[in-house]
């Protein structure tokens, strides 16, 4: 802006300098026009000129570089790490829990209703691998009553396109290893969304439920079933209590 400015007023004071020169010939019989024609000359001289001593200098002059300010990679992850963990709703309508064999992919998955409404229509959104060559897919529950657990059938799919053109059967430690490989972690959470339609067949989002694949000791964990297992239980004994009182 402040270069535009100083060649405007340039280009100004060069013009003001022509119209007194031409001023100063055409009038010289004039007395009163000769004097005006060369005090217009002169500031014109003195304005041009201090308008190409602003302007060399502002175009000669050092140029200050501020260094911009960066970021640690690894900070910017974990910046984005706690975002997403502290925008996630947890489900506190139902619990994912995982049954299998240690050091085999053969695992099912659980899922269980904590409140006392019927649900229709459940569904768990597919999972992706880290690195994106394997996806879990669930299928869907038709009906889950209250308090009720029942088993989540699931097949993992291979997404590359020689693995689907060879028929490939990917297991559920295909999908574990599918990963970046980060040092010194074994520890890898996947988290998928829950919906559901009410018994007024309103379709209703579930939360997140999560679950962790441990690579090195080739074990599926999750989270939250003690907890509700240790809650219903607790539960059920205050309503035996409260029915003998």
């Amino acid at each position: 802006m402040l270069k535009k400015g100083l060649l405007v007023f340039s280009l100004v004071s060069n013009f003001a300098t022509l119209v007194g020169l031409w001023l100063s010939y055409a009038s010289a019989p004039a007395t009163v026009q000769n004097k005006f024609a060369s005090m217009l000359l002169v500031s014109g001289a003195f304005a041009s000129t201090g308008g190409y001593i602003a302007f060399a200098w502002l175009v000669m002059r050092p140029l200050v570089h501020t260094p911009a300010l960066t970021e640690n990679p690894s900070d910017e992850s974990s910046k984005r790490v706690r975002s997403e963990a502290s925008e996630r709703k947890f489900s506190s309508e139902f619990v994912l829990e995982v049954e299998g064999t240690v050091g085999t992919p053969h695992w099912n998955f659980f899922l269980t209703n904590c409140t006392t409404e019927l649900f229709r229509y459940v569904q768990l959104y597919p999972i992706r691998s880290e690195i994106g060559a394997y996806e879990i897919q669930f299928k869907e529950i038709l009906v889950l009553n209250p308090r009720e657990r029942t088993q989540v059938a699931h097949d993992v799919i291979p997404r590359r396109t020689i693995d689907r053109e060879k028929r490939v059967k990917a297991t559920l430690w295909d999908f574990a290893l599918d990963n970046a490989g980060e040092k010194g972690n074994t520890y890898f959470w996947y988290y998928t969304p829950v919906e559901y339609r009410n018994i007024d067949d309103l379709p209703r989002d579930g939360g997140d439920v999560g679950v962790c694949f441990d690579v090195e000791s080739r074990v599926l964990k999750t989270e939250g079933a003690e907890y509700w297992r240790k809650q219903n239980y607790n539960a059920m004994f205050a309503d035996l209590e409260q029915k003998s009182s």
